[in-house]
């Protein structure tokens, strides 16, 4: 039986949101078991489960809502607390994005780690992928398969930046090395244009790897980001919407 897991203490932080440019103060902390990790709009008064259902709107990031109330660019927590194996968790928000911070999952990975890790009462629940389940978008697809380990595989073939391939088999440890230091991206030739749409007006080359239109990075601390791409986007961000479907996702193979 494994037990679920929330934080041991309270931990907080502070930043810009990414796409309101608005400063916002974070706060995670401990939740009781069987929570599930909820979202509080501090300002409104109002909590927001992180559910696949409740998700509105997956522009350039991934929102969840109830009724008017909004959190948006929640996937960069998620991920982390997906490659943390955090269960239960109050992210409290006086604001409507959590701050982006470095803008990778490493940020918000650090955080829960000096948070610490609590163990729960009560054992985790976990949903069992029985048969092949495949959807697909236009040119994109994605599947989940039976398999005994929870592993990840991606193609993909990107303008600019070209074709890549990966394969990662989920640890705590792979989690750390391999996927959190990926920073969100973008091309600075869309700037002004996200601007007008109220958009990434938060973005900065402290928090974003920028890439011209040749697709180089045009921060010096890019090119781990740009290695990485189709690794940390496609195969953790995923990961969290089965993790909160009802339960933990046992062992699939997902690959996109």
């Amino acid at each position: 039986m494994t037990l679920r897991r929330t934080l041991a203490k309270k931990v907080t932080a502070s930043g810009i949101a990414l796409h309101s440019g608005v400063p916002v103060t974070m706060s995670l902390s401990p939740a009781e078991a069987g929570r599930g990790i909820v979202f509080r709009r501090a300002d409104l008064n109002v909590d927001i489960p992180a559910r696949y259902d409740l998700v509105s709107e997956t522009r350039l990031g991934t929102v969840i809502g109830q009724g008017s109330a909004k959190v948006g660019v929640v996937e960069h927590l998620m991920a982390a607390a997906a490659g943390a194996e955090i269960d239960d968790l109050l992210v409290t928000l006086d604001g409507p994005e959590p701050p982006i911070l470095d803008g990778d999952a490493l940020s918000y990975l650090d955080l829960l780690e000096n948070g610490g890790v609590a163990e729960q009462s009560q054992a985790r629940t976990v949903l069992k992928v029985k048969r092949a389940v495949k959807v697909q978008s236009g040119q994109a697809k994605a599947s989940l398969l039976p398999d005994d380990r929870l592993s990840f595989s991606y193609d993909l073939n990107f303008p600019v930046i070209g074709e890549q391939y990966y394969q990662f088999a989920f640890s705590r440890a792979g989690f750390r090395a391999e996927i959190a230091p990926a920073r969100t991206f973008g091309f600075l030739s869309e700037l002004e244009a996200l601007n007008k749409m109220d958009l990434a007006k938060g973005a900065s080359l402290a928090n974003t790897l920028a890439l011209d239109d040749n697709g180089s990075p045009m921060n010096s601390c890019g090119i781990r980001s740009l290695m990485r791409l189709a690794t940390w986007r496609s195969q953790v961000c995923p990961w969290w919407p089965v993790s909160r479907a009802g339960g933990r996702a046992m062992p699939p193979t997902m690959p996109f």
